[in-house]
Protein backbone atom coordinates (compact mmCIF):
# COMPACT_ATOMS: atom_id res chain seq x y z
CA UNK A 1 0.00 0.00 0.00
CA UNK A 2 2.95 2.21 0.81
CA UNK A 3 4.40 1.53 -2.31
CA UNK A 4 1.55 2.41 -4.44
CA UNK A 5 0.89 5.43 -2.21
CA UNK A 6 4.73 6.39 -3.43
CA UNK A 7 6.52 6.57 -0.15
CA UNK A 8 5.82 6.13 3.82
CA UNK A 9 5.84 9.78 4.15
CA UNK A 10 2.83 10.19 0.99
CA UNK A 11 0.74 7.52 2.59
CA UNK A 12 0.87 9.15 6.16
CA UNK A 13 -0.48 12.26 4.18
CA UNK A 14 -3.81 10.45 3.09
CA UNK A 15 -7.00 11.23 4.52
CA UNK A 16 -8.86 8.12 6.06
CA UNK A 17 -10.84 7.40 3.66
CA UNK A 18 -8.24 7.28 1.18
CA UNK A 19 -6.43 4.76 3.36
CA UNK A 20 -9.66 2.79 4.01
CA UNK A 21 -10.09 2.84 0.12
CA UNK A 22 -5.92 1.59 -0.17
CA UNK A 23 -6.46 -0.59 2.01
CA UNK A 24 -9.61 -2.42 0.77
CA UNK A 25 -7.92 -2.13 -3.01
CA UNK A 26 -4.60 -4.45 -1.23
CA UNK A 27 -6.91 -6.50 0.41
CA UNK A 28 -8.98 -7.92 -2.60
CA UNK A 29 -5.52 -8.50 -4.64
CA UNK A 30 -4.16 -10.58 -1.92
CA UNK A 31 -7.29 -12.77 -1.93
CA UNK A 32 -7.22 -12.66 -5.46
CA UNK A 33 -3.64 -14.32 -4.96
CA UNK A 34 -4.57 -16.80 -2.22
CA UNK A 35 -7.63 -18.07 -4.21
CA UNK A 36 -5.98 -18.49 -7.54
CA UNK A 37 -3.27 -20.91 -5.92
CA UNK A 38 -5.82 -22.68 -3.85
CA UNK A 39 -7.94 -23.04 -6.96
CA UNK A 40 -5.14 -24.46 -9.22
CA UNK A 41 -4.39 -27.26 -6.08
CA UNK A 42 -7.57 -28.56 -6.43
CA UNK A 43 -8.79 -31.45 -8.31
CA UNK A 44 -9.94 -31.25 -12.28
CA UNK A 45 -13.91 -32.30 -10.78
CA UNK A 46 -13.23 -29.77 -7.78
CA UNK A 47 -12.49 -26.88 -10.46
CA UNK A 48 -15.26 -27.59 -12.31
CA UNK A 49 -17.30 -27.85 -9.70
CA UNK A 50 -16.13 -24.57 -8.33
CA UNK A 51 -16.22 -22.60 -11.84
CA UNK A 52 -19.50 -23.77 -13.33
CA UNK A 53 -22.18 -20.98 -13.33
CA UNK A 54 -25.39 -21.42 -14.82
CA UNK A 55 -28.64 -19.32 -15.52
CA UNK A 56 -32.36 -20.53 -15.83
CA UNK A 57 -35.47 -18.36 -16.18
CA UNK A 58 -38.54 -18.53 -14.47
CA UNK A 59 -41.03 -21.33 -16.00
CA UNK A 60 -43.88 -19.19 -15.53
CA UNK A 61 -42.63 -16.68 -17.11
CA UNK A 62 -41.75 -18.66 -20.25
CA UNK A 63 -45.71 -19.85 -20.61
CA UNK A 64 -47.13 -16.16 -20.37
CA UNK A 65 -44.22 -14.51 -23.10
CA UNK A 66 -45.28 -17.62 -25.43
CA UNK A 67 -49.04 -16.70 -24.73
CA UNK A 68 -47.65 -13.33 -25.54
CA UNK A 69 -46.54 -14.24 -29.12
CA UNK A 70 -49.12 -16.20 -30.10
CA UNK A 71 -51.47 -13.21 -29.27
CA UNK A 72 -49.39 -11.01 -31.09
CA UNK A 73 -48.74 -13.40 -34.19
CA UNK A 74 -53.14 -13.98 -33.72
CA UNK A 75 -53.52 -10.29 -33.94
CA UNK A 76 -51.55 -9.95 -36.88
CA UNK A 77 -53.19 -12.49 -39.04
CA UNK A 78 -56.66 -10.25 -39.38
CA UNK A 79 -54.35 -7.72 -41.79
CA UNK A 80 -52.08 -10.18 -43.08
CA UNK A 81 -54.88 -12.11 -44.71
CA UNK A 82 -56.88 -8.67 -45.40
CA UNK A 83 -60.09 -10.29 -43.31
CA UNK A 84 -62.02 -7.80 -41.38
CA UNK A 85 -61.04 -8.90 -37.36
CA UNK A 86 -62.52 -8.25 -34.39
CA UNK A 87 -64.50 -5.40 -33.69
CA UNK A 88 -62.40 -2.07 -32.24
CA UNK A 89 -63.54 -1.46 -28.85
CA UNK A 90 -63.00 2.50 -28.58
CA UNK A 91 -62.58 4.02 -25.25
CA UNK A 92 -65.21 6.64 -24.77
CA UNK A 93 -63.22 9.57 -26.35
CA UNK A 94 -62.06 7.89 -28.98
CA UNK A 95 -65.89 6.76 -29.79
CA UNK A 96 -66.30 10.32 -29.71
CA UNK A 97 -63.62 11.19 -31.82
CA UNK A 98 -64.71 8.81 -34.95
CA UNK A 99 -68.49 10.06 -34.77
CA UNK A 100 -67.21 13.71 -35.36
CA UNK A 101 -65.27 12.32 -38.15
CA UNK A 102 -61.57 12.17 -36.32
CA UNK A 103 -59.15 10.37 -36.30
CA UNK A 104 -58.61 8.64 -32.42
CA UNK A 105 -55.30 10.31 -31.17
CA UNK A 106 -54.63 6.88 -30.21
CA UNK A 107 -54.60 3.50 -32.07
CA UNK A 108 -57.88 1.23 -31.06
CA UNK A 109 -57.53 -2.08 -30.08
CA UNK A 110 -60.17 -5.38 -30.16
CA UNK A 111 -59.77 -8.63 -29.99
CA UNK A 112 -59.29 -11.29 -27.08
CA UNK A 113 -57.15 -9.46 -24.63
CA UNK A 114 -58.54 -6.69 -25.24
CA UNK A 115 -62.32 -7.71 -24.22
CA UNK A 116 -60.69 -9.94 -21.46
CA UNK A 117 -59.40 -7.30 -20.05
CA UNK A 118 -62.93 -5.04 -20.16
CA UNK A 119 -64.70 -7.45 -18.90
CA UNK A 120 -62.37 -7.76 -16.14
CA UNK A 121 -63.23 -4.49 -15.17
CA UNK A 122 -66.83 -4.86 -15.26
CA UNK A 123 -66.83 -8.04 -13.67
CA UNK A 124 -63.78 -8.55 -11.20
CA UNK A 125 -62.92 -4.63 -11.06
CA UNK A 126 -59.68 -4.17 -9.02
CA UNK A 127 -60.99 -1.57 -7.02
CA UNK A 128 -63.53 -3.66 -4.55
CA UNK A 129 -65.78 -0.84 -4.03
CA UNK A 130 -66.81 -0.52 -7.99
CA UNK A 131 -67.51 -3.45 -10.40
CA UNK A 132 -70.12 -6.11 -10.51
CA UNK A 133 -67.70 -8.29 -8.60
CA UNK A 134 -70.13 -9.23 -5.59
CA UNK A 135 -73.85 -8.75 -7.65
CA UNK A 136 -72.41 -11.03 -10.11
CA UNK A 137 -71.35 -14.35 -7.53
CA UNK A 138 -74.08 -13.74 -5.88
CA UNK A 139 -76.92 -14.22 -9.61
CA UNK A 140 -74.19 -17.14 -10.61
CA UNK A 141 -74.89 -18.88 -7.28
CA UNK A 142 -78.37 -18.14 -8.04
CA UNK A 143 -78.29 -19.35 -11.28
CA UNK A 144 -76.10 -22.23 -11.38
CA UNK A 145 -76.16 -23.49 -8.14
CA UNK A 146 -72.57 -22.60 -7.47
CA UNK A 147 -70.38 -19.34 -6.64
CA UNK A 148 -67.83 -18.30 -9.18
CA UNK A 149 -65.67 -15.15 -9.19
CA UNK A 150 -64.56 -13.98 -12.60
CA UNK A 151 -60.76 -14.45 -13.78
CA UNK A 152 -58.57 -11.31 -12.26
CA UNK A 153 -57.47 -9.49 -15.36
CA UNK A 154 -57.72 -6.41 -13.72
CA UNK A 155 -54.78 -7.11 -11.72
CA UNK A 156 -51.71 -8.74 -13.13
CA UNK A 157 -52.17 -12.27 -12.91
CA UNK A 158 -50.44 -15.12 -15.01
CA UNK A 159 -53.07 -17.28 -17.31
CA UNK A 160 -55.76 -14.63 -15.93
CA UNK A 161 -56.65 -13.82 -19.60
CA UNK A 162 -56.77 -17.07 -20.96
CA UNK A 163 -59.04 -18.14 -17.75
CA UNK A 164 -61.39 -15.46 -18.70
CA UNK A 165 -61.30 -15.97 -22.48
CA UNK A 166 -62.44 -19.89 -21.11
CA UNK A 167 -64.67 -18.35 -18.66
CA UNK A 168 -66.81 -16.05 -21.04
CA UNK A 169 -66.97 -18.70 -23.23
CA UNK A 170 -68.26 -21.46 -21.16
CA UNK A 171 -71.13 -18.83 -19.71
CA UNK A 172 -71.49 -16.81 -22.90
CA UNK A 173 -74.95 -16.46 -22.63
CA UNK A 174 -74.98 -16.44 -19.17
CA UNK A 175 -72.77 -13.19 -19.42
CA UNK A 176 -74.68 -12.08 -22.40
CA UNK A 177 -78.00 -12.03 -19.83
CA UNK A 178 -76.29 -10.53 -17.18
CA UNK A 179 -75.32 -7.50 -19.18
CA UNK A 180 -79.11 -7.22 -20.14
CA UNK A 181 -79.87 -7.83 -16.35
CA UNK A 182 -77.09 -4.47 -15.28
CA UNK A 183 -78.74 -2.51 -18.04
CA UNK A 184 -82.71 -3.18 -16.96
CA UNK A 185 -81.34 -2.50 -12.89
CA UNK A 186 -80.27 1.33 -14.53
CA UNK A 187 -82.57 3.78 -14.14
CA UNK A 188 -81.38 5.38 -17.33
CA UNK A 189 -81.52 1.63 -19.24
CA UNK A 190 -78.46 2.01 -20.66
CA UNK A 191 -75.34 0.10 -20.89
CA UNK A 192 -72.67 2.30 -19.69
CA UNK A 193 -69.62 2.73 -22.84
CA UNK A 194 -67.48 -0.11 -21.55
CA UNK A 195 -70.28 -2.49 -20.78
CA UNK A 196 -71.36 -2.02 -24.41
CA UNK A 197 -68.03 -2.99 -25.49
CA UNK A 198 -67.81 -6.52 -23.67
CA UNK A 199 -71.72 -6.65 -24.97
CA UNK A 200 -70.33 -6.07 -28.69
CA UNK A 201 -67.46 -8.52 -28.48
CA UNK A 202 -69.20 -11.28 -26.85
CA UNK A 203 -71.56 -10.92 -30.27
CA UNK A 204 -68.52 -10.80 -32.63
CA UNK A 205 -67.25 -13.86 -34.59
CA UNK A 206 -63.77 -13.08 -35.11
CA UNK A 207 -63.18 -12.09 -31.24
CA UNK A 208 -65.28 -15.38 -30.32
CA UNK A 209 -62.90 -17.12 -32.89
CA UNK A 210 -59.32 -15.26 -30.56
CA UNK A 211 -61.16 -16.19 -27.35
CA UNK A 212 -61.42 -19.87 -28.36
CA UNK A 213 -57.79 -20.00 -28.72
CA UNK A 214 -56.65 -18.84 -26.15
CA UNK A 215 -58.79 -21.16 -23.66
CA UNK A 216 -57.43 -24.10 -25.91
CA UNK A 217 -53.88 -23.25 -25.47
CA UNK A 218 -54.81 -22.65 -21.75
CA UNK A 219 -56.63 -26.48 -21.11
CA UNK A 220 -54.19 -28.32 -23.74
CA UNK A 221 -50.53 -26.66 -22.61
CA UNK A 222 -51.02 -23.92 -19.77
CA UNK A 223 -52.89 -25.96 -17.23
CA UNK A 224 -50.59 -29.10 -18.18
CA UNK A 225 -47.36 -27.26 -17.56
CA UNK A 226 -48.26 -25.73 -14.28
CA UNK A 227 -49.45 -28.38 -12.94
CA UNK A 228 -45.52 -29.37 -13.28
CA UNK A 229 -43.79 -26.38 -12.46
CA UNK A 230 -46.43 -24.85 -9.47
CA UNK A 231 -47.96 -28.03 -8.73
CA UNK A 232 -47.31 -29.97 -5.04
CA UNK A 233 -44.55 -31.44 -6.07
CA UNK A 234 -42.79 -28.45 -7.55
CA UNK A 235 -40.87 -27.66 -4.31
CA UNK A 236 -38.70 -30.83 -4.98
CA UNK A 237 -37.83 -29.86 -9.05
CA UNK A 238 -34.78 -28.65 -9.54
CA UNK A 239 -35.63 -25.92 -12.77
CA UNK A 240 -32.09 -27.09 -14.04
CA UNK A 241 -33.64 -30.88 -14.59
CA UNK A 242 -36.47 -29.27 -16.79
CA UNK A 243 -34.65 -29.38 -20.10
CA UNK A 244 -36.80 -32.86 -21.26
CA UNK A 245 -40.17 -31.33 -19.71
CA UNK A 246 -39.31 -28.34 -22.03
CA UNK A 247 -39.08 -30.14 -25.12
CA UNK A 248 -42.13 -32.44 -24.41
CA UNK A 249 -43.42 -28.70 -24.84
CA UNK A 250 -42.13 -28.04 -28.04
CA UNK A 251 -43.08 -31.00 -29.29
CA UNK A 252 -46.49 -30.39 -28.74
CA UNK A 253 -46.40 -27.00 -29.92
CA UNK A 254 -45.46 -28.48 -33.34
CA UNK A 255 -47.67 -31.22 -33.86
CA UNK A 256 -50.73 -28.68 -32.70
CA UNK A 257 -49.08 -26.03 -35.25
CA UNK A 258 -49.10 -28.91 -38.06
CA UNK A 259 -52.44 -30.19 -37.23
CA UNK A 260 -54.88 -28.49 -35.36
CA UNK A 261 -57.62 -30.63 -35.75
CA UNK A 262 -56.19 -32.86 -33.16
CA UNK A 263 -57.88 -29.81 -30.94
CA UNK A 264 -60.79 -28.88 -33.01
CA UNK A 265 -62.49 -32.09 -33.98
CA UNK A 266 -65.25 -32.72 -31.79
CA UNK A 267 -64.59 -35.44 -29.78
CA UNK A 268 -60.99 -35.41 -29.33
CA UNK A 269 -59.13 -37.32 -26.66
CA UNK A 270 -57.14 -35.29 -24.06
CA UNK A 271 -54.52 -38.78 -24.60
CA UNK A 272 -53.86 -37.25 -27.76
CA UNK A 273 -54.55 -33.48 -27.35
CA UNK A 274 -53.14 -32.38 -24.06
CA UNK A 275 -49.77 -31.49 -23.39
CA UNK A 276 -49.77 -34.65 -20.71
CA UNK A 277 -52.32 -36.69 -21.87
CA UNK A 278 -54.23 -35.98 -18.77
CA UNK A 279 -58.07 -34.69 -18.26
CA UNK A 280 -58.62 -31.35 -19.46
CA UNK A 281 -58.44 -29.12 -16.35
CA UNK A 282 -62.30 -28.02 -17.71
CA UNK A 283 -63.41 -30.52 -20.38
CA UNK A 284 -66.71 -27.75 -20.59
CA UNK A 285 -64.45 -25.32 -22.27
CA UNK A 286 -63.67 -27.80 -24.83
CA UNK A 287 -66.90 -28.63 -25.77
CA UNK A 288 -68.02 -25.39 -26.18
CA UNK A 289 -65.71 -24.77 -28.50
CA UNK A 290 -66.43 -27.58 -30.43
CA UNK A 291 -70.07 -26.28 -30.74
CA UNK A 292 -69.24 -23.07 -31.49
CA UNK A 293 -66.25 -24.34 -34.29
CA UNK A 294 -68.85 -24.36 -36.82
CA UNK A 295 -69.70 -20.84 -36.63
CA UNK A 296 -65.91 -19.64 -36.73
CA UNK A 297 -64.60 -20.27 -40.11
CA UNK A 298 -61.09 -18.88 -39.13
CA UNK A 299 -60.39 -21.25 -35.86
CA UNK A 300 -58.10 -23.60 -37.18
CA UNK A 301 -56.20 -21.26 -38.88
CA UNK A 302 -55.97 -18.88 -35.96
CA UNK A 303 -55.11 -21.62 -33.54
CA UNK A 304 -52.12 -22.88 -36.09
CA UNK A 305 -50.97 -19.23 -36.40
CA UNK A 306 -50.78 -19.05 -32.61
CA UNK A 307 -49.21 -22.07 -32.07
CA UNK A 308 -46.72 -21.72 -34.79
CA UNK A 309 -45.74 -18.03 -33.10
CA UNK A 310 -45.72 -19.88 -29.27
CA UNK A 311 -43.39 -22.40 -30.37
CA UNK A 312 -41.02 -19.76 -31.83
CA UNK A 313 -41.34 -18.00 -28.57
CA UNK A 314 -40.65 -21.21 -26.38
CA UNK A 315 -38.00 -21.82 -28.31
CA UNK A 316 -36.67 -18.64 -27.75
CA UNK A 317 -37.22 -18.34 -23.62
CA UNK A 318 -35.83 -21.70 -23.67
CA UNK A 319 -32.95 -21.32 -25.24
CA UNK A 320 -30.49 -21.90 -22.10
CA UNK A 321 -32.00 -25.45 -22.13
CA UNK A 322 -30.35 -26.12 -26.04
CA UNK A 323 -28.59 -29.16 -26.53
CA UNK A 324 -25.10 -28.37 -26.37
CA UNK A 325 -25.61 -26.07 -23.96
CA UNK A 326 -24.43 -25.28 -20.58
CA UNK A 327 -27.69 -27.43 -18.65
CA UNK A 328 -27.48 -29.99 -21.11
CA UNK A 329 -23.78 -31.10 -20.36
CA UNK A 330 -24.05 -30.51 -17.17
CA UNK A 331 -23.77 -33.38 -14.81
CA UNK A 332 -26.21 -34.68 -12.32
CA UNK A 333 -24.27 -33.69 -9.54
CA UNK A 334 -23.32 -30.16 -11.29
CA UNK A 335 -27.06 -29.55 -11.54
CA UNK A 336 -27.65 -30.61 -8.08
CA UNK A 337 -25.11 -28.04 -7.01
CA UNK A 338 -26.70 -25.34 -8.65
CA UNK A 339 -30.26 -26.30 -7.19
CA UNK A 340 -32.94 -23.61 -8.31
CA UNK A 341 -36.94 -23.48 -7.93
CA UNK A 342 -39.21 -23.53 -11.00
CA UNK A 343 -39.98 -20.19 -10.47
CA UNK A 344 -39.11 -16.96 -9.39
CA UNK A 345 -42.24 -16.81 -6.90
CA UNK A 346 -39.55 -16.22 -3.52
CA UNK A 347 -38.19 -13.79 -4.67
CA UNK A 348 -40.70 -11.86 -6.58
CA UNK A 349 -43.76 -12.38 -3.71
CA UNK A 350 -47.17 -13.26 -4.87
CA UNK A 351 -47.64 -13.59 -8.27
CA UNK A 352 -50.63 -10.75 -8.07
CA UNK A 353 -48.01 -8.28 -6.93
Amino acid sequence: MIAAAGSHSKWNLLSDAECKRGTEDIYHVICGEIGEKAFQELSISQKQETDWMVWAGCCTHKELNTVKGGNAAMIKWWEDNCIEGPIKLMNRDAATAVAGGVEPAKPTEGGAVKTTSLAGSVFRHKDDKKGEQDSLRCFFESTMGFSLNFPDTSNTRYQSHCEAAAELLVHLEFYKDYLGIIKDRKESHTLNHMEQNVLAALQDIPTLTELCVLALFSQCVSHPYMRIVRGPASNEINVLDMGPVHRKVELFLEKIMDDPMILLTSGASHKTASLDGKLWDCPEVLYTIWHLAPILPYLKELTATFFRRGLETWRRFTAEYAPGGVIDTASAALRAIAWMPTTNDVNEGSLGS
